[in-house]
């Protein structure tokens, strides 16, 4: 209560002695004049829904901002452009937050083509200059947002050149799929991560909010942070914006300076502590702890252009000395590398290498490729491609390990995608490397914290800090391999043989796929048991009477055909027979997928398959069960399982299920 009084008292003080510094404390933001000019796309190809869109993401950009004439505050212009350029206010105009709000709103919409490179020629031209409300010893920035290619892409990119040697610093945002990102690049100041903000909607601008707000806050910042920069001119706050290179780099997180979102549970990023320091061990303890744990280990590298290609080479040397701790073997621990900017670049899988030095040897090699960050893309292409059940084990460790620098392109597609790959059982560990990173992002990216591991999202300041955490990453592989190894192998005494059953003619060509994969996935568990648990399926193979020769006649259609009895008749009958090869001792299981509820005629068949010592477990397609019918059938409520759009939740319901056996 006293430290608030404090507080009070002090931000009271800062009212009366300088009006305006106190949001400019509470921004976190330096007092440094900041003139900025906001660069507008109002052509034809923005529906009007999206042109207000964009107005109100200005204005609550805005708001936040510390507006005023005084010598220490913001002020704002806005140039809209179609064909040709339109100025609705210079910087002078508006010197509150009421009139700059009111201004914003009654911004219109031209229409009209995208005629880029004349809006800013205009801009570094004339809006800079002193009559026009500039300061010369403020922080000038512009924000360009368009939605398409300009008309000339060479005049647009020598219009922004002229404007940044102007001591202006650039930010470039491009909302749609219709942007050019080497166009973008060449409007925006460097490095591209950190200037350069794409979005896949208009309704995508508010969630870059806060990242842009905390950006163009880092550009007034920036020359009192570095010490060795100096403060004269507005134009050396680029460079201080990189990614620091020093060597004194530790494990670290930050709250943003900005906004606090609400509080969710969030994996946090890991900080440096004792705790992590005495996980530093020797090469030797690692390797003995892991040896025996098999694991399929995937990496997952930015190459994008704001890394140099010597920081890139340490990514290298940092993924080298991690696999060294491994015991690489096709049968223990195997890895698999790929790299990504703007595209994704697959370099091996996990079943190329089979031996330590040559795994180690094609790491060395990997090359640096330069580009932008589209992290939700490298997310999908590896789920669907190096990473998918087709190429890793069933009853091993599922492990990606992400390391990148910057923001992606699209962080609603990288958060998407990466929630897609951790349903389906993979663990995901996510590196931030320097001060651009997006916290939030790198949570996002990262599995969510568990009994077994307390983190997953790490954060070093610089490239050379990886090696702060090598150790530590190679020691929480071994573990998730340790634990995960014993969460995927069925321990039963029991002996079962277990019939899958479902009417493929009913579910149809992708259905009967989506259930075939789940029945593999389950089945390859239940495998491990050393033949206690036999597995077999029960379907059909085409409509009854679904061949006819040519007649006159009409043809008449069986509606509604129900193949679900005859399917479980054959399976009382002869599925359980020793010919077939059941045993007489095992417990007799069926696992029948259903729609919404059974027929008549296949209650019936139920009914009597259990009066010959049958047990059933049901799968509802759906996120839910609904039928009572079907949990009474079954015996108890819990043998009838959902089918979810998250069929891993239902592959491990299953497991537990068939692995205890009825």
């Amino acid at each position: 209560m006293a430290f608030q009084k404090a507080f009070i008292s002090f931000a009271l003080a800062v009212c009366l002695i300088c009006p305006g510094c106190l949001s400019q404390l509470l921004d976190g933001c330096d007092n440094r004049p900041k003139d900025i000019v906001f660069i507008l796309d109002a052509s034809s190809s923005i529906w009007p829904v999206d042109f207000h869109t964009q107005l109100k993401f200005l204005q609550n950009l805005t708001k936040t901002f510390n507006i005023g004439p005084s010598d220490i505050q913001t002020r704002v212009g806005i140039v809209t452009f179609s064909n040709s350029w339109k100025v609705e206010f210079h910087l002078n105009e508006k010197m509150n937050k009421p009139d700059l709000a009111k201004a914003i709103r009654r911004v219109r919409h031209l229409t009209g083509g995208t005629n880029t490179a004349d809006a800013i020629n205009f801009v570094a031209d004339n809006m800079f200059l002193p009559e026009n409300g500039a300061r010369h010893d403020s922080t000038k920035i512009v924000i360009v947002i368009t939605d398409g290619e300009s008309y000339y892409k060479d005049k647009t990119a020598a219009a922004s050149k002229k404007l940044r040697e102007k001591d202006v610093s650039v930010f470039a945002i491009g909302v749609g799929s219709k942007i050019d990102l080497k166009e973008l690049e060449s409007i925006a100041s460097n490095p591209s991560d950190k200037y350069v903000l794409e979005v896949l909607n208009y309704r995508g601008l508010k969630r870059i909010e806060s990242i842009l707000r905390q950006r163009t806050c880092e550009v007034t910042m920036a020359p009192t942070i570095a010490a060795t920069t100096p403060a004269t001119s507005p134009s050396t706050t680029k460079t201080t914006m990189k990614p620091s290179t020093t060597t004194q780099a530790t494990v670290t997180t930050t709250e943003s300076p900005t906004t606090k979102e609400p509080s969710t549970q969030r994996p946090e990023i890991a900080k440096t502590t004792p705790d992590a320091e005495n996980l530093q061990a020797d090469r030797g303890r690692i390797t003995k702890n892991c040896g025996g744990k098999p694991a399929d280990v995937f990496f997952l590298l930015d190459t994008s252009g704001s890394i140099h290609p010597t920081d890139f080479k340490k990514q290298l040397d940092f993924v080298g000395t991690v696999v060294g701790m491994f015991d690489i073997s096709p049968d223990k621990t195997r890895v698999g590398l790929s790299t990504f900017s703007h595209e994704y670049n697959p370099m091996f899988g996990l079943e190329q290498y089979h031996d330590k030095d040559s795994l180690l040897g094609a790491i060395k090699s990997v090359p640096y490729s330069g580009g932008g960050t589209d992290t939700g893309h490298a997310l999908k292409q590896l789920r669907e491609r190096e990473f998918s059940r087709q190429f890793t084990r069933p009853s091993v460790a599922h492990i990606i390990i992400v390391l990148t620098d910057g923001l992606s392109r699209f962080p609603d597609q990288t958060k998407n995608q990466a929630a897609m790959i951790k349903k389906t059982g993979s663990y995901v560990f996510a590196v931030g490397i320097g001060n651009n990173i997006d916290k939030n992002e790198l949570s996002n990216i990262a599995s969510s914290p568990d009994s077994n591991i307390n983190e997953y999202a790490f954060q070093v300041t610089n490239f050379d800090g990886l090696r702060t955490l090598r150790n530590i990453l190679a020691i929480k592989t071994c573990e998730i391999a340790s634990f995960q190894r014993d969460e995927k192998v069925c321990r039963t005494n029991k002996t079962s043989d277990i019939m899958f059953v479902f009417d493929s003619a009913y579910y149809g060509y992708k259905l009967s796929n989506i259930i075939l994969d789940l029945i593999q996935q389950v089945s390859m568990y239940l495998a491990t048991t050393g033949g206690k648990i036999k597995t077999g399926i029960q379907s059909n193979s085409c409509l009854k009477d679904s061949i006819r020769q040519l007649s006159a006649d009409p043809i008449e259609v069986v509606q509604d055909y129900d193949a679900l009895p005859q399917l479980i008749t054959d399976l009382r009958i002869k599925q359980f027979m020793s010919a077939n090869g059941g045993r007489g001792t095992s417990t007799k299981m069926a696992v029948v997928f259903v729609d919404n509820t059974l027929s008549k005629n296949a209650e019936i068949q139920v009914l009597r398959s259990k009066f010959r010592k049958i047990n059933f477990i049901f799968v509802q397609m759906g996120n839910e069960v609904t039928d009572k019918k079907l949990q009474k059938l079954a015996g108890k409520a819990h043998y009838v399982v959902a089918l979810q759009s998250d069929s891993h939740t239902t592959v491990q319901h299953l497991n537990t299920l068939l692995c205890e056996g009825i």
